[in-house]
């Protein structure tokens, strides 16, 4: 993994910015990173294919697999790790998702169906993102999950059953507006979502022209609302 620092001053000319790059190798669990995050306490998380790694700015912190330790995570696959309004950092993997224990330093996976806990389907959980009413939303590779940390209840949308056009149910990324509407990144090309309706639609141009059919694997909304 590689930091990268630059600066950038206005001109009327166009200036390259000055990169900065430090290697971070040394800890790290894997070459192979599926996600970054830096939580409100300035650890930055590193989601690996071989486990998860907090960066404290000096050095890293493995957190792995034990099959010995059901507080442990429930697989070494990293995929994406969100950190919510109410500072819960919620990791998932491809078995489950987890929430992380800060006073315990520890996992509480979510996904542990022997112990009769909230259950998932089984699936890869792909990207996430929590609403305004805190429930959190899972895009997996077999569709959209609701989900109520509160009351555990959870609640599947098969995405080709909501809108015929889409081609695979897997949602790649997620993202949402001030509006309260969901953005879906899918094999079909992006998607908007109305929770409170459950309706998908293709989102339209001004001349009513559909945006584009390529799979999308991130979703950017900036201050002005655009939509990268």
């Amino acid at each position: 993994i590689f930091i990268i620092s630059f600066q950038v001053f206005p001109q009327k000319g166009f200036n390259p910015p000055k990169l900065e790059f430090q290697q971070l190798n040394d800890g790290l669990a894997g070459n192979i990173v599926n996600s970054v995050l830096q939580d409100h306490q300035g650890y930055v998380w590193v989601g690996t294919n071989n486990g998860l790694n907090r960066f404290d700015g000096t050095k890293f912190e493995l957190f792995e697999h034990n099959k010995k330790d059901t507080t442990s995570l429930p697989t070494n696959r990293v995929i994406d790790i969100y950190e919510d309004k109410d500072l819960n950092l919620w990791i998932s993997t491809n078995a489950g998702l987890v929430r992380f224990n800060r006073d315990n330093n520890n996992f509480e996976r979510l996904s542990n169906r022997e112990q009769g806990k909230i259950s998932f389907d089984e699936s890869n959980i792909l990207c996430m993102i929590a609403d305004n009413k805190k429930r959190l939303w899972l895009g997996t590779d077999k569709g959209l999950q609701k989900f109520n940390a509160k009351t555990g209840d959870i609640e599947h949308y098969a995405i080709k059953h909501l809108n015929t056009n889409v081609t695979d149910n897997a949602v790649f990324a997620i993202n949402l507006d001030k509006k309260g509407r969901l953005w879906l990144g899918t094999q079909s090309g992006i998607n908007l979502f109305y929770s409170e309706e459950n309706k998908l639609v293709f989102p339209k141009d001004e001349n009513g022209n559909s945006i584009g059919s390529w799979q999308v694997n991130d979703i950017y909304i900036d201050t002005n609302e655009d939509i990268w």
